[in-house]
């Protein structure tokens, strides 16, 4: 259920717009130190990628009805390999260990 990113070159043209939208749109309520602003900005080029990524329609879907990233068509069993390894020394008790 996942998409190969194609457009890998354009990373590079979204991190610039993203900092280019951090230039021109400073923060006065969130901060004012050196690691506040560069929290800002990490956040923001990290929303602009998310917001550019490709994602497949079967997946988006998945998200919309609440289904989560996977579907498992099976439903699993604990096997306790201890009981088993008991059995098979009941049942062949000359065997080897």
């Amino acid at each position: 259920m996942t998409k190969a990113q194609g457009k890998n070159y354009n990373e590079s043209a979204v991190i610039a717009s993203a900092y280019a939208y951090h230039e021109d749109h400073p923060s006065t309520t969130y901060g004012n130190s050196i690691r506040d602003t560069g929290k800002l900005l990490l956040f923001r080029v990290v929303t602009a990628l998310n917001r550019e990524q490709e994602i497949a329609a079967p997946l988006v879907m998945s998200y919309l009805m609440g289904w989560g990233d996977s579907r498992c068509s099976h439903t699993y069993t604990a096997i306790y390999w201890e009981s088993v390894q008991q059995e098979i020394t009941r049942a062949f008790p000359t065997g080897h260990q």
